[in-house]
């Protein structure tokens, strides 16, 4: 049996190289290799803008001029990529010659740093620290922030609706037993990430460790297992190298399995075992690997309903339904919206770097009316349409026209961009 091996942000680091050049790679392989990295390699840009898909590394070494694109393109799809991924990674270009255009380009690009070739080997290690180093104190920084507003999400709704202190109730007694599976149900929109959240920085055990979340209905039925458990090389025919799933991810901290009545029957037996043994193994592995995590999972299905349907497993949902969560639709809370909204209003007025200090009476009397039917995902819309939208620091009712039904007409929106 074997544990899990870390690697975002320390010694072992995985390395993209993306280059070319071979003569390039055969120098610059055996540095990495040595100081302890592990290391890929792509001969041109789609290579490896597929493995950085499949592998997930944790920095890039890209160099400007690449057989198939240039690095500028390379950089824009990968921003694009970003978007679906895991984590960012940290980048460094690598320049045939000192041309200051390409250099402001690279960094618009959120490049963390540019190297020539010819000084390539003298700076690579060094400025490969400090980017690791750099991604390492941004994620501590977006965990802290986190952790904040989930605290923040509390605060704001301390003593309101009768429901949610009960809520809250369960999540201190919860928190005690770190090892617990949760379920949480709820319509869609109904704020069960947020309470996944809470749970995890309630927990003392787990706070400082991965808050690892995925969709179960984002992702297709055949990547789920693969995302979830990883795989080894040569598991499939695009399994080139190994990759850790989102168990190994999770480890000591809590995954957050949402839309966990999508799951397939393969993977929820898999899960099962896993929930049982607190062991599991890649796609094509033969080794048992050890995970501590606690899981959360969400659902807006009755599952009772679909183990009668056969399309969910009866033992895994005693399994995971061992302290169960019920989140009420937004309308029948209403002493929450108010605060909900307020909680929106203030972070997105430091967003936006705009004063936005409260709601007229009339756009509160407007926002306590409304039913929301997308619930607290409905109305962080509303609140944010109206931010951008109201000329003010008080946002008129107006401001909700875009959303609600209401008496009053919307507000005129000009070429000019309102004074931020």
């Amino acid at each position: 049996m074997v544990n899990p091996t870390w690697t975002s942000g320390e010694m072992g680091a995985l390395i993209l190289v993306v280059d070319g050049d071979e003569q390039s790679w055969k120098t610059i392989h055996p540095l990495l290799e040595k100081a302890g990295y592990q290391t890929l390699h792509s001969h041109t840009g789609a290579q490896g803008l597929a493995r950085f898909r499949r592998e997930q590394p944790d920095l890039l070494v890209v160099a400007w001029d690449l057989p198939d694109m240039s690095a500028l393109t390379f950089l824009q799809h990968l921003q694009r990529l970003q978007g679906q991924h895991h984590r960012a990674p940290a980048i460094i270009v690598v320049l045939d010659s000192w041309k200051d255009d390409e250099k402001r380009e690279a960094l618009s690009l959120g490049v963390f740093d540019y190297v020539i070739k010819s000084a390539l080997m003298p700076s690579l290690l060094i400025m490969i620290a400090n980017a690791l180093e750099q991604k390492r104190l941004q994620k501590r920084l977006a965990h802290m922030q986190d952790r904040q507003s989930a605290t923040l999400f509390r605060e704001f709704l301390r003593s309101r609706s009768p429901q949610m202190e009960a809520v809250y109730q369960i999540i201190d007694q919860v928190a005690l037993s770190p090892e617990t599976p949760v379920l949480i149900q709820g319509e869609s929109g109904t704020g069960k990430e947020w309470i996944a959240r809470l749970l995890h920085y309630q927990t003392p055990s787990r706070a400082n460790e991965p808050f690892v979340e995925v969709n179960c209905a984002a992702i297709p039925e055949q990547l789920l297992e693969s995302e979830l458990f990883g795989h080894e090389r040569g598991a499939f025919t695009d399994a080139k190298e190994r990759k850790q799933g989102l168990l190994e991810l999770a480890h000591r901290g809590t995954l957050f399995l949402d839309e966990v009545g999508e799951m397939s029957l393969l993977v929820q037996t898999k899960l099962l075992r896993v929930l049982e043994t607190q062991t599991f193994r890649r796609v094509g592995g033969v080794k048992d690997i050890s995970v501590d995590f606690r899981l959360v999972a969400a659902t807006n299905r009755d599952l009772s309903q679909a183990v009668v349907q056969g399309e969910f497993r009866l033992d895994l949902f005693y399994r995971i339904n061992v302290i169960p969560i019920y989140l009420p639709p937004l309308r029948e809370r209403r002493e929450d919206i108010l605060p909900l909204a307020y909680f929106f209003l203030h972070q997105l007025s430091r967003k936006l770097a705009k004063p936005l200090y409260r709601f007229s009476p009339e756009a509160e009397s407007l926002l306590l009316a409304y039913d929301y039917p997308g619930n607290i995902r409905e109305l962080r819309n509303i609140v944010e349409r109206a931010a951008i939208l109201s000329p003010d620091p008080v946002i008129p009712p107006q401001a909700l026209r875009l959303n609600l039904q209401t008496p009053y007409p919307p507000l005129t929106v000009t070429s000019a961009p309102p004074s931020f």
